[in-house]
């Protein structure tokens, strides 16, 4: 299995479909986020996210062109595949999970999440496929978990949200996680 080209082909192909998957949930994402935002009085946070929204945006495209140079040179079985790989699904880490922090801050679902987790199965597939040793990968995953450990803290806030709005059908009080 080590470096082999078949499956880092398969990979960036995976690579590019979720760049376009991220190309659709931005753009679908941006007008309600910033009028979630509006509507809540923080017209302030509204200017940040449409700011951030369209660089993120041209980000996790340009993650999306590097998938496709990727996707040629393992095509040609070039070396230089497997690190560009590995740069586009990092960009696509960055890109799926900071547009998720302004949506659950205006109570909308964090619909990029989705490409965090392919980015993350990506970039472990590039450097499994790839042949890393076992103990670097292992130091990667501590580092990533240490960089993206709030990621926890807002899926937990978006479980508890909605779990409140189910319960409170009910008339029940129950909190999953409070955060301060």
């Amino acid at each position: 299995m080590k470096n082999n080209t078949k499956l880092g082909a398969a990979l960036a192909v995976l690579g590019i479909l979720t760049g376009l998957l991220f190309f659709y949930l931005i753009a679908a994402q941006y007008n309600p986020v910033i009028d979630a935002h509006v509507i809540a009085g923080r017209t302030d946070e509204a200017t940040s996210v449409s700011i951030t929204f369209a660089v993120l945006g041209w980000i996790g495209i340009t993650a999306g062109a590097i998938w496709a140079v990727a996707f040629y040179g393992f095509l040609r079985k070039e070396k230089w595949a497997w690190f560009l790989g590995t740069i586009a699904a990092t960009i696509q880490l960055l890109a799926g999970f900071f547009p998720m922090i302004p949506a659950m801050d205006g109570d909308l679902s964090p619909s990029t999440m989705v490409v965090f987790i392919l980015a993350a199965v990506l970039w472990f597939g590039m450097l499994l496929i790839h042949g890393v040793k076992k103990n670097i990968i292992y130091w990667h995953l501590l580092l990533v978990w240490l960089m993206y450990s709030p990621l926890l803290t807002v899926s937990l806030q978006f479980l508890n949200m909605c779990l409140q709005k189910v319960l409170s059908h009910f008339g029940t009080g129950f909190m999953l996680y409070h955060s301060k």
